[in-house]
């Protein structure tokens, strides 16, 4: 649903898009306890390859 958020923890592992004028982001997280990966989108604050989130 749009608009809608949702909380993820997990570690960074890709970025596959950045702008870095406004933030804006698509990155790839590999969830805790899981093998699963997922794209969170959006503005997100600087992130690292490798980094808890």
């Amino acid at each position: 649903m749009a608009g809608e958020m949702e909380s993820v923890a997990g570690t960074v592992i890709r970025i596959t898009f950045e702008n870095p004028q406004t933030g804006y982001r698509v990155i790839k997280v590999q969830q805790s306890g899981s093998r699963e990966e997922i794209a969170v989108v959006g503005t997100l604050p600087d992130v690292l390859v490798g980094q808890e989130y």
